[in-house]
């Protein structure tokens, strides 16, 4: 399997009054219309108590609260009638619900968004034991949200119910409105707080249309390997964002190659409010929801040491990592660690996600027209470089590379270059005196082009000095004449 197979890096740039409620297919066909709508009921309430770009604190938490809600329906009598009365008989009653309703997550509280109404001047009180009635997968979704102190800001302002009974009013089941929509609906009230904060959309998200895009060429590769029975594969992004990579990688494996190939999704998030939004749609849609991690996929590798068959991310482009530079620096000094080629300057760090998603032990050389890995042969990365930017080897790629718009070169004629490999002590040395010499060299030529530069520029403005009469020149033609003439 090629490195091309094995991962998919995309790096891409984005910049980026009340309606009447809508209900059904309407509203599954036009997720547009459905943010819109919850934006706009939010705003109706939010306006003049919190300031604009904290509109997102609430936002998200209650659209996730009212997905689950949605969700968990069917099931809510029987969730509370088994609560109460297995809670005085067993420490733990979790397994026994869960086994009944044969879901993965539950509310044993008797509230939930919609029954919260029935009492309007217990609404605070009634709110947090319907928090706490959620199981424990749930609780650490809402923590990361910290909702706490926007709920006690909407308590005292007498808001809090005012936004409960407008959530009510929006259907979010999944059999109303698809795991595709949903996110469809998420990325929009992402990238309208990202402008209200003035912050990049695609830190928190890649458009579904070009994750799509994305999946299609990593999977169809793979498509003959990926057919028949008992195939397990996993999916893994270190940026998962709100988790469209992984979502929509096993949708398009699914629709487009074997719907029988079972593939485990896992991911891992810094932001807090984005990671608790895949988890949950990690819940709704039957996956381990364990399996999505929160931290820094740089200085906090909650996965490492493990092989994923693929992994596909858009790692965020333009970001300093000066706040980590002290961890990637002590482990670019590791042998064995993810950042021993080097380390890109402090203001972007795409290409650390890159050294971090591409193993240390990939067997064989591999390449894709955008990459090269070489493994097992002990070589100096530098030495390396050296060595392919030589006459000799650049001449070979040029006899060998096929295509006109994007050249490439085979596996098999790239295994067939020699590559001579000395001792790494030795490599060093050649890097060594081939970094000092070049540096002179590369000075020198900043110095004469500089000047070549200057020249350029003297010569204009002699130019136009003579032309518009600046220096006259009508001595230098006599002088000049009469040398002529005595000569």
């Amino acid at each position: 399997m090629t490195l091309l197979k094995q991962i998919g890096i995309l790096l891409v740039s984005m910049v980026r009054g009340k309606s009447p409620i809508i209900q059904g297919d309407k509203m599954s066909s036009n997720f547009s219309e459905i943010s819109s709508f919850i934006w706009n009921v939010c705003d109706d309430v939010l306006r003049g108590l919190f300031k604009q770009h904290e509109y997102g604190d609430v936002i998200l938490p209650f659209t996730v609260l009212r997905r689950l809600d949605c969700v968990l329906e069917p099931h809510k009598d029987d969730v509370f009638n088994i609560y109460e009365e297995y809670r005085t008989k067993v420490d733990e009653p979790t397994p026994i619900i869960l086994n009944r309703i044969n879901t993965t997550f539950f509310n044993h509280s008797k509230y939930d968004l919609n029954r919260l109404k029935s009492d309007p001047q217990n609404i605070y009180m009634n709110f947090q034991n319907y928090l706490g009635g959620f199981s424990s997968n749930v609780v650490e979704i809402i923590e990361n949200f910290q909702l706490e102190k926007p709920v006690e800001k909407l308590n005292k302002n007498n808001r809090l119910f005012i936004l409960i009974d407008k959530f009510t009013e929006i259907d979010l089941h999944p059999d109303k409105i698809s795991n595709r929509d949903m996110g469809l609906i998420f990325e929009e009230l992402l990238r309208k707080f990202s402008e209200m904060s003035n912050e990049t959309s695609g830190e928190h998200y890649t458009p579904r249309d070009v994750v799509r895009l994305l999946v299609s060429l990593v999977f169809t590769e793979d498509k003959d390997d990926l057919q028949g029975e008992g195939k397990v594969r996993s999916i893994f992004d270190p940026c998962c964002g709100t988790g469209g990579m992984l979502t929509i990688g096993k949708e398009y494996v699914h629709q487009n190659i074997n719907d029988m190939v079972k593939l485990r999704l896992l991911g891992q998030e810094l932001n807090p409010q984005t990671y608790s939004i895949c988890k949950s749609d990690m819940l709704i849609i039957g996956e381990d929801p364990d399996n999505i991690r929160l931290g820094s996929s740089l200085s906090e590798d909650n996965f490492q040491g493990n092989r994923f068959d693929y992994m596909i991310t858009n790692p965020p482009f333009g970001v300093s990592w000066k706040s980590e530079k002290e961890f990637v620096e002590n482990e670019k000094q590791n042998p064995d660690g993810r950042f021993t080629v080097g380390t890109p300057r402090t203001s972007d760090g795409s290409l650390l996600f890159l050294q971090h998603i591409i193993p240390n032990d990939v067997p064989e050389m591999t390449i894709n027209p955008q990459l090269v890995v070489l493994k097992n042969i002990q070589v100096f990365p530098k030495y390396l470089y050296y060595q392919t930017t030589c006459r000799f080897i650049k001449e070979s790629f040029d006899i060998e590379q096929t295509g006109s718009t994007t050249p490439t070169i085979s596996q098999e004629k790239i295994n067939e270059f020699p590559i001579i490999e000395p001792p790494v002590s030795e490599q060093k040395q050649i890097v060594d005196y081939l970094d000092e010499q070049t540096q002179k060299i590369d000075s020198t030529i900043e110095k004469e082009t500089k000047r070549i530069e200057l020249l350029k520029e003297y010569r204009q403005s002699l130019i136009s000095d003579v032309v518009t009469g600046k220096i006259d020149v009508r001595d230098y033609v006599i002088e000049n004449s009469l040398e002529v003439h005595h000569e």
